[in-house]
């Protein structure tokens, strides 16, 4: 899928050849910035049918989606970047433009935990267990690299994991981790 380019948008909804049978496939927009004539989008390409409650949803692709007058898709990051450094395309613009709302693409994409943003539940359960939440926490762009935090569960914890984005490579470092403790001052 790297670099692959077509005119005009990219469907919404497409058809694909699946052994003998014909699946209709729907495209989600999952999270996407936009920045002077560029829109950076992560997308999924789903199953497009009725399906019971508990049945999970059947996801076929997951890609970056860069378009202007035309689309790219790519499946990596890296692809991402080694095209963008290629047709001098400043995907530092996109964090410069709307920081938050590029964090979120790129968060979506490494599926890290929950990205901390003010007033949203992540920062509310990080504060009820202990964590000293302050400006560090919340998405901010550097020179380099992009920096925010997000909370995990694993098991019956939370963690909080620092994170950073080098630009403009887009390789994600986990620089700090942190061990909440439970409700009521109980570590498990």
């Amino acid at each position: 899928m790297a670099g692959i380019l077509s005119r005009g948008l990219f469907p919404s909804s497409h058809r694909i050849l699946l052994g003998d049978r014909v699946i209709k496939i729907k495209t989600e927009v999952l999270r996407q910035v936009c920045w002077d004539e560029w829109t950076l989008a992560y997308c999924i390409d789903v199953e497009d049918r009725p399906r019971a409650y508990s049945e999970p949803q059947r996801v076929f692709a997951e890609y970056f989606k860069l378009s202007d007058p035309d689309v790219f898709l790519f499946k990596t990051a890296r692809e991402l970047s080694l095209f963008c450094g290629e047709k001098g395309i400043d995907l530092r613009r996109a964090f410069s433009s709307d920081v938050v709302a590029a964090v979120r693409v790129f968060q979506c994409y490494f599926r890290r935990g929950v990205m901390m943003e003010r007033g949203g539940l992540s920062e509310q359960v990080a504060s009820e267990r202990g964590a000293r939440i302050d400006e560090g926490y919340y998405p901010v762009m550097e020179e380099e690299c992009v920096r925010w935090t997000v909370l995990k569960g694993r098991g019956r914890r939370f963690i909080i994991e620092r994170v950073i984005l080098r630009l403009p490579a887009l390789e994600l470092d986990v620089v700090e981790t942190q061990i909440l403790k439970a409700k009521a001052g109980i570590d498990f």
